[in-house]
């Protein structure tokens, strides 16, 4: 086997038309956990402020400017995963990924839409909230057993 190419920069992928590592893929998918993590505790944060369960500090002006603020880093993060090159046998997975990954998204926007800095429209935010859900089942457990299945379960992307 040939050698195989190495990124110039830490934290850039190579990726190749025949490709076949998941690498590229995996290294995305933890980049989204750290991402739905995120959105997480912000989502909670909210949750609290319209309970008043909250600190002082905590404003929805804010909380909406630090989530629009990750959904501006996460946008390209959505769009890199439509060029992933995965090998043929991991293109459905990737196609189902990428649908709820759009998903996702599109229900952190929502969520967004709903924060005003003085109140939340309740409706918007809980269905952005339920639709959120799309990627439950995105878990480091199911990278794991990706790379178990693609036979390169000792790469983990996050290091290094």
């Amino acid at each position: 086997m040939g050698k195989q190419p190495t990124p110039k920069n830490k934290g850039e992928l190579i990726m190749t038309a025949n490709t076949t590592s998941i690498q590229p893929l995996t290294t995305s998918l933890e980049r989204l956990l750290i991402f739905k993590e995120v959105f997480n505790q912000h989502i909670h944060t909210c949750e609290n402020i319209i309970t008043g369960n909250c600190l002082a500090r905590d404003t929805l002006g804010d909380l909406k400017k630090y989530l629009m603020r990750n959904l501006m880093h996460f946008n390209p993060l959505v769009q890199s995963l439509r060029t992933v090159h995965v090998p043929r046998t991991y293109q459905c997975e990737l196609d189902n990924i990428v649908r709820a990954v759009n998903r996702y998204r599109n229900a952190i926007e929502d969520i967004v839409d709903a924060i005003d800095p003085e109140s939340v429209d309740q409706v918007p935010f809980r269905m952005g909230v339920k639709q959120s859900t799309a990627l439950d089942w995105m878990t480091g457990a199911y990278i794991d057993g990706l790379r178990l299945q693609a036979g390169q379960f000792g790469y983990c992307g996050m290091v290094g």
